[in-house]
């Protein structure tokens, strides 16, 4: 008989890094052209991403 190995071995013998749990979730938001200009601008000036200005900024807001 044919052994047929299940998706866990499948996925461990594909190779590369492990697969570990993410730290991050993802949050949704919406902005208006005019804000996603504005962040996007601001991000530049900053060197750095968007996602990057708003987690400093949110530190910032809750470290307070």
């Amino acid at each position: 008989m044919i052994k047929i190995p299940t998706i866990q071995e499948i996925e461990a013998s594909i190779g590369g890094r492990p697969k570990q749990q993410s730290i991050k979730v993802r949050q949704l938001v919406y902005l208006d052209r005019e804000e996603k200009q504005q962040l996007n601008e601001m991000a530049k000036e900053r060197r750095t991403s968007v996602s990057g200005l708003l987690r400093q900024w949110i530190h910032e807001q809750l470290n307070r």
